[in-house]
């Protein structure tokens, strides 16, 4: 036999809903394939949900198969998907399901759920449950002598075999025993309930030639017989399409297993009943209710809506079902609950039995399926209790009664003149520099008896009277204040525009005529209104940022305080600090600390053309070119780190300018209007000094160290000896000053002038004590010194026979005698070198210069060293 795939047993109950739009909520869904799917394990299929938002609002939708799923959850390669629908549009999701090939025969059940909690809570999640039926694989080779089976009818997945519900329908198995042995055969079904079928297999003869009821069918070789059997299904099974799966064993061989596929479909049947149940059927107060039962005796479940309807061209009720939409499925029932409410209470009888009115409940099919005729429910509206009449009556009278009320209130009585509640400006006072002009409002009572309104006004202070104007209401607001008045109970006026616009102040006067009496108008005044005149430009302050700076320290003598200085007054200016580092090299020297800046703030910005700043020093001499900034076209580029101009007001704050020098500074800031010849103001700043760098020597060392006297022992050289090192004959000077990049440094007695910050090699000679000072001469001839004593001395070189002594760290002292007389010299064979004396271990008896302490006074020079004791003397 070949290869048998069924189809899906898609029962006609999911064909015809769950693959439909879901109609009961704001979510439209179509599920397909729904119900039950079939197929063999190793092969895939799609499933497909679209989705339409039918509410009243965009969602976020959620739609996955359910936890508890967990089989097909591993079967599904995206059991999650998530999509946004705007209101009325929809999508479609799909799921790729994979039936792995070790996956045993069976059923397996999945719920699909599309949930959307954020936006219609209410409404979902919404559960569509399925099945997915795993076939066992239909393959066998077929011999010669095998026995086969065949079914009648025949039946295949596309032209399945007809069930009436409820109804036995025989099925022929006719089996061939193609062998040459005789054999029995039994006939097993799968996939189908017990109770839906029977089966008769041919009865035999026993041994007393009784007639036997077997569970085999015995054949012959080569001949055929039929199992009959016979399938009946319930009348609760739903409609659709369902399958067996038809196995024949054969005794002789049990290895042998013959299967097929039986197909069959459950005919629909459609059976809908309404019964209406009449809870209230007599309408006074409360409203007609109407309990409804639906059933669905049929085998497939059914969506409808629900209508009530009257046979009159104006209904006498309007009708209310709860719930409009139901879903029925197979074998059920469900109720909705009618309520009927009078749709016109004037409609209502007064005398008689009342209105009666039958409503007819029809049902509409979604799925436009047979459906049973409308039932009917007979409602009645009582008539009116009799003091309603008596009422009628008494209404009829108090009518009458209001219309003579209303023409003597019209048309009898005075009438009462208009009068003005409110007569003011929008504002005491306005400003000319603004173009404002006087704007009135006032609110008058009665104002159908407005005849003419007359506004004068009346101005001071050299300012000129505004002309009169004249409103005549006698067809109602007049044109010109038809954008400003509102006439309904009062005339409410605003926003009413004069022609005063000069400086001054201005009181004006409103004159109401009434219709008729003409001679008596009513007067109301406003208090003074002030029209300020326009403030002429001023400098309300113009300074430096501080009064006194310091001079900028020698290149190279930058302090990382002075250059964070710098970097806070530029973020301070340009309104970006926290931005310090991305400041560039050009703004940071702009804000040096060492830099004159300054500050102003100018009012009436919008009368001026240009403003300059100019610089003198103490000499009166100009500091460069006077800077003009233009502001006709807004703030010039140049200011904009550091000023802020509105619409009457400059303000700088922290602008550079090039006095960075040592001296005295004075700026001077001007404003100029249309006229550029002169300034409207003028102003300047005080003296601002920038005064010296104080000078400061931070280091001055001889080899690294900084001693007050330095002693070097050097190497005596001689002709048998090697060469002295190169540099043994040299110290190393450093030093580091501190001062402005003018102050003088000098390194006494050579070389002289040196740079604030160096190093030198100096040289030695043997046996001499000299003085080396560092001296530092500020702009204003402060002198700062700081000396070393630098003493050099050579060894004595023994004879060649004797040994050679060591160095002493210091020289020894030489008895009296030793120093009166001096030495005989030993007479030696000429190649011997002589031996100095002990004179030429004395002390150096040379002045020393005069040294400065850091205050400037002089220190005299010691002449007896007895006192002093002996500096410690640096071996090389």
């Amino acid at each position: 036999m070949t290869n048998l795939v069924t189809s899906s047993a898609n029962d006609w109950t999911n064909r015809a809903i769950a693959t439909t739009p879901h109609l009961m909520g704001p979510l439209s869904v179509l599920v397909s394939p729904s119900g039950q799917y079939a197929l063999e394990a190793g092969e895939s299929f799609d499933i497909s949900l679209t989705i339409h938002n039918q509410g009243m609002r965009g969602a976020i939708i959620d739609v996955y198969v359910d936890e508890s799923s967990a089989i097909f959850c591993k079967w599904c390669s995206n059991p999650y998907e998530r999509l946004a629908l705007e209101v009325g549009h929809s999508n479609e999701v799909r799921f790729k399901v994979t039936v792995p090939v070790q996956t045993l025969p069976g059923t397996y059940d999945y719920l699909i759920v599309v949930d959307a909690p954020n936006h219609y809570p209410e409404d979902t999640p919404l559960r569509y449950p399925a099945k997915v039926q795993v076939l066992p694989p239909v393959r066998s080779d077929i011999n010669l002598n095998d026995a086969t089976f065949a079914t009648r009818p025949d039946s295949s997945s596309d032209e399945p075999m007809s069930l009436p519900p409820a109804t036995p329908v025989p099925v022929q198995i006719i089996v061939h025993n193609r062998s040459d042995r005789v054999d029995q055969f039994r006939l097993e079904v799968e996939d189908l309930p017990k109770e839906w079928y029977q089966l008769h297999y041919p009865e035999g003869l026993g041994e007393l030639g009784l007639v036997l009821t077997t569970e085999h069918l015995a054949l012959n070789p080569g001949a055929r017989g039929v199992i009959q059997m016979v399938v009946n299904c319930p009348k609760t099974v739903l409609a659709g399409r369902y399958f067996a799966t038809l196995q024949l064993h054969s005794i002789n061989d049990p290895n042998l297993v013959l299967m097929d596929v039986l197909y069959f479909e459950v005919q629909l049947k459609y059976e809908l009943t309404l019964n209406p149940e009449a809870i209230i059927r007599k309408v006074k107060r409360k409203p007609a209710l109407v309990h409804l039962h639906i059933t669905n005796a049929g085998n497939t479940a059914r969506n409808i809506t629900l209508e009530a309807q009257e046979d009159q061209e104006e209904p006498l009720f309007n009708y209310t079902i709860e719930p409009q939409q139901l879903r029925i499925p197979s074998m059920s029932t469900v109720q909705a609950e009618l309520s009927a409410t009078p749709a016109h209470p004037w409609r209502r009888a007064w005398i008689g039995r009342g209105n009666p009115a039958i409503a007819r409940l029809v049902m509409v099919d979604q799925h436009e399926l047979p459906l049973p005729e409308a039932s009917t429910v007979d409602l009645l509206w009582e008539r009116r209790p009799w003091w309603h009449l008596l009422l009628l009556i008494l209404a009829g009278v108090g009518l009458v009664g209001a219309i003579a009320l209303l023409l003597w209130w019209f048309f009898g009585r005075a009438l009462a003149p208009p009068k003005v509640i409110r007569f003011e400006s929008n504002s005491p006072t306005y400003y000319q520099q603004k173009n404002d002009f006087v704007r009135l409002a006032w609110l008058i009572e009665n104002p159908k008896q407005i005849r003419t309104l007359e506004l004068r006004g009346q101005a001071t202070e050299g300012a000129t009277s505004p002309q009169p104007i004249r409103y005549d209401f006698s067809d109602g607001i007049p044109a010109e204040l038809a954008d400003h008045c509102v006439l309904e109970k009062q005339l409410a006026c605003s926003n009413i525009f004069t022609s005063a616009r000069q400086p001054g102040r201005y009181q004006f006067t409103l004159n109401v005529l009434p219709k008729g009496d003409q001679s008596n108008p009513i007067t109301a005044e406003t208090g003074k209104i002030a029209i300020q005149p326009t403030p002429p430009p001023e400098i309300r302050r113009f300074a430096p940022t501080q009064q006194r700076y310091w001079e900028a320290l020698a290149p190279g003598l930058e302090e990382e305080e002075d250059l964070a200085v710098a970097d806070d007054n530029a973020a301070r200016s340009t309104g970006r600090s926290g931005e310090r580092d991305s400041l560039n090299g050009n703004l940071r020297s702009l804000f040096s600390p060492h830099r004159v800046a300054l500050n102003w703030q100018i009012t009436g910005v919008d009368q001026l053309s240009h403003i300059t700043l100019a610089g003198r020093l103490e000499d009166g001499s100009m500091l460069g070119e006077p800077q003009r900034y233009e502001l006709t076209d807004g703030l010039p580029r140049v200011l904009e780190p550091f000023c802020r101009l509105t619409s009457t007001e400059l303000m700088c704050r922290a602008l550079p300018t090039a006095a960075q020098t040592v001296g005295q500074y004075v700026f001077e800031l001007s404003v100029f209007g249309a006229d550029e010849s002169t300034p409207i103001a003028t102003q300047k700043t005080e003296a601002i000094a920038i005064v010296p760098a104080p000078v400061q020597i931070e280091s001055f060392t001889i080899d690294g160290t900084s001693p007050t006297k330095y002693s070097v022992q050097l190497p005596n050289p001689t002709s048998d000896t090697d060469s002295v090192e190169a540099g043994s004959n040299t110290v190393r000077l450093e030093w580091r000053v501190r001062g402005g990049p003018f102050t003088q440094v000098e390194l006494l007695p050579s070389p002289g002038s040196v740079p604030l910050v160096g190093e030198l090699d100096y040289p030695l000679t043997a046996n001499t004590q000299e003085v080396i000072t560092l001296r530092v001469t500020s702009v204003t001839g402060r002198q700062v010194t700081r000396s070393i004593t630098l003493e050099a001395l050579t060894p004595p070189v023994p004879p060649q026979s004797a040994p050679i002594p060591l160095p002493l760290p210091f020289p020894l002292p030489l008895p009296p005698e030793a120093q009166a007389q001096p030495a005989p010299i030993p007479m030696e064979e000429p190649s011997l070198e002589e031996i100095p004396t002990p004179e030429s271990f004395a002390p150096v008896t040379t002045p020393l210069p005069t040294l400065l302490d850091p205050d400037d006074k002089p220190i005299p020079p010691t002449t007896d060293k007895s006192d002093v004791a002996p500096e410690p003397k640096h071996q090389p």
